[in-house]
């Protein structure tokens, strides 16, 4: 028997992804360093995808708020 499957509505940082122009994710002739990757580069400034990451993260509990800040779900120092 097929699996019923239901078409989602790609979301607003798949749509703003999908018109990533052609970048690098390794540079050519070094080795590869995602800090020097163009491509995560274009994706962290684009609006859409830095609230997706947000989103994903604070929905899962691995951010919590807590003393009107926001931190790790397991970090357990004050910084005040």
């Amino acid at each position: 028997m097929k699996a019923l499957t239901t078409k989602r509505k790609p979301s607003r940082a798949w749509k703003r992804a999908a018109q990533m122009p052609e970048l690098f994710h390794q540079l050519p002739g070094d080795e590869f360093d995602i800090m020097k990757s163009e491509v995560v580069d274009w994706l962290c400034q684009q609006p859409e995808i830095r609230e997706a990451i947000y989103n994903f993260y604070r929905s899962r509990g691995a951010i919590v708020f807590r003393d009107g800040r926001w931190r790790g779900a397991e970090n357990n120092e004050s910084t005040i």
